[in-house]
């Protein structure tokens, strides 16, 4: 005996498993999605975060942006975002005092985002080549900017949206620092070829003409061993002091005052380490351990260095 069985029950049999199937088992995350993004570790610096990363911190701060952007257009995101929140902040603490006060309070809150502003103007150069942003807002109406691309560091500041001149914005290549005249030579300098800086230092160093006969300089007792210390245990011995160095391209010492940020350690082919630092009042600067000669147990108010610091000159126009 032959039995027919029903082909439209087992069909419908057949897709209500399939769907039961399909609800316990997840999609995978799509590539570059805020799925894969880890947590973003507290105080890392929005320069160093990826895209997904930089897109959970906008989703923290309450905003949720259109998928596709890159990481660049994120970064100039949160900056908005930290910036009407300084505004809003400001004004909360505005209403709460004397009537003789408020003025000042209005004024800093208008110059910091002049401030913000020409430090947007800089990065969206710089996103267009491959620049890794972190700005940085300090105490009053500073606005601090780094960008840094291998080996390259680029920095400038404003205040009340001024810029800084007191020290110069600058250019950094391993251990060169080339001192720029304002804005628009950073952003000459942000819109170069990676492989130029590179160039221009191995030209420099084999430039055996205008090379200064070399001079052995007077080295003080240092706190910590070049060769054998840790990076941790140069960092802790540096920060918060004032650094002399030898110049060995212009047979000259050198002097800044080391801070509390952006500090960094980097080896280089010879065995050497260069020590990267921003300071008060000296800016961003780079040096060779083995050429540190004296370490100040205290921060120093520094001049506006001449001979020993290389000045590229820029348009007059910022």
């Amino acid at each position: 005996m032959t039995t027919t069985a029903n082909k439209f029950g087992l069909k419908k049999a057949a897709q209500e498993r399939s769907n039961r199937h399909a609800q316990k088992t997840p999609l995978p995350p799509r590539a570059g999605s805020v799925d894969e993004a880890t947590e973003p570790v507290e105080g890392q610096p929005y320069g160093k975060m990826t895209a997904p990363e930089l897109r959970k911190v906008l989703n923290g701060m309450g905003f949720f942006p259109a998928k596709g952007l890159d990481r660049g257009r994120l970064l100039e995101l949160i900056l908005n975002v930290e910036m009407k929140a300084a505004k809003a902040d400001l004004a909360a603490a505005e209403k709460q005092l004397p009537r003789k006060v408020k003025a000042s309070v209005s004024d800093a809150t208008l110059d910091a985002s002049k401030s913000f502003a020409k430090a947007s103007d800089v990065m969206s150069v710089g996103m267009k080549h491959g620049w890794d942003m972190t700005p940085e807002r300090l105490e009053g109406d500073t606005v601090e900017l780094l960008m840094k691309r291998g080996d390259e560091v680029l920095w400038i500041s404003w205040t009340a949206g001024v810029l800084t001149t007191e020290p110069m914005p600058s250019y950094t290549v391993a251990d060169r620092t080339i001192k720029l005249r304002n804005a628009s030579a950073v952003k000459q300098y942000a819109a170069r070829e990676p492989e130029t800086g590179k160039k221009e230092l191995v030209k420099v160093q084999s430039n055996r003409f205008f090379r200064k006969r070399a001079i052995e300089p007077t080295r003080a007792k240092l706190p910590f061993d070049p060769k054998l210390a840790t990076d941790e245990e140069v960092i802790a011995r540096l920060s918060g002091k004032a650094i002399a160095w030898h110049n060995s391209r212009t047979q000259g010492t050198e002097q800044a005052n080391v801070g509390l940020r952006w500090l960094e350690l980097r080896e280089v082919e010879d065995g050497d380490r260069i020590f990267s630092f921003c300071g008060p009042g000296t800016g961003f600067r780079a040096c060779r351990l083995s050429a540190i000669t004296s370490v100040s147990g205290a921060m120093k108010r520094m001049r506006r260095p001449r001979a020993t610091v290389e000045v590229e000159e820029g348009s007059d126009d910022e």
